[in-house]
């Protein structure tokens, strides 16, 4: 097989497409071109093009994480769940979040703290509902335990804060009981657990008796 052109990409000039007898057959970065001393004319076997595709796709995956970091702090798998849908091969995702972990880049439990308190100065909610939230971006049950242990929750506060936003929506609701119930699912929706929620319940709404 030989290497009959390598065109640089119209809209990024850092990447080439390698044509081997013809056909389009790989996309190198420049640096793996000159690192692969890529060129046109090139006699290389089908061992040597899949060789250069690996390395291709494990520098392509790399690019995309760091990319992916550049925009916002993500946990492993949340990373590594995103790499395998634009459709890098596993091995290249792996050695991908190797290199990261190496440049300590990829940190779970500092992930899981700033999340927790990005979501607290949004909202306020319960314990439950960050653990939920938490287990979802695939963080383990140590990390989520102790970083719950690290962040105050201020639970009955919380509870307290939610309770009277969402009191102000169910004015029109003229049944006691009612209202009641329908704040406390609301407040146990946002993970807040029952014991206190009715706390909360007792001490709200006999604030307006």
């Amino acid at each position: 097989m030989k290497i009959t052109a390598i065109h640089a990409n119209k809209y990024n000039r850092d990447v080439f497409s390698i044509y081997i007898d013809g056909l389009h057959r790989l996309t190198l970065s420049n640096e793996l071109v000159l690192e692969l001393g890529a060129k046109t004319g090139q006699t290389i076997s089908e061992e040597t093009l899949l060789a250069w595709a690996k390395k291709a796709s494990l520098s392509q995956a790399k690019a995309a994480a760091f990319n992916l970091l550049s925009q916002r702090m993500h946990s492993r798998k949340e990373l590594e769940d995103k790499l395998k849908r634009k459709g890098f091969p596993e091995e290249a995702v792996s050695r991908a979040i190797e290199r990261l972990d190496e440049l300590r880049m990829l940190d779970d439990q500092a992930y899981a703290e700033a999340l927790v308190r990005s979501k607290l100065n949004r909202k306020a909610v319960g314990a439950m509902k960050l653990k939920a939230t938490l287990h979802r971006k695939g963080i383990n049950r140590d990390i989520i335990d102790s970083t719950l242990n690290e962040v105050p929750l201020y639970a009955e506060e919380l509870c307290q804060k939610a309770a009277e936003k969402k009191l102000a929506s169910l004015k029109r609701e003229s049944d006691p009981i009612k209202r009641r119930r329908k704040l406390g699912d609301y407040l146990y929706r946002q993970g807040f657990d029952w014991n206190t929620i009715s706390l909360t319940l007792n001490r709200i709404l006999d604030e307006e008796k």
